[in-house]
């Protein structure tokens, strides 16, 4: 079965989490729409030696391990089951303002993606 370019859907929270297996092999990239009332949170917790003046803008590529640092967030908690369950696979992480989160085949990850 050939796997869709991609996926995007809403932050519904667990019900995101919980179809998030399904989605991993039906698609080579999910991009999940975050709240935009989040941004700040995300910028703080992965910036956290930003300057109060600095943009607030969020561009981070990481793997699974980017999860639970996100799960750490209010509302973002589920992401730690992701995290868990994503442990050990062969993934690429990424979160952009505004607040996106992409989770994508590391095989299909390409060097444009970094940053």
């Amino acid at each position: 079965m050939a796997l869709q370019p991609m996926i995007r859907l809403p932050w519904r929270g667990r019900d995101t989490v919980a179809a998030m297996p399904d989605l991993l092999t039906s698609a080579h990239r999910i991009e999940i729409a975050l709240p935009a009332d989040v941004n700040h949170a995300l910028f703080r917790i992965l910036y956290p030696d930003a300057a109060e003046s600095d943009l607030e803008k969020v561009n981070i590529n990481a793997g699974p391990e980017l999860l639970s640092t996100l799960s750490r967030i209010a509302g973002l908690e589920p992401l730690a089951d992701l995290a868990e369950a994503l442990r050990g696979e062969d993934i690429s992480v990424a979160v952009r303002s505004p607040p996106t989160l992409s989770i994508t085949l590391a095989t299909d990850a390409s060097p444009a993606d970094a940053s």
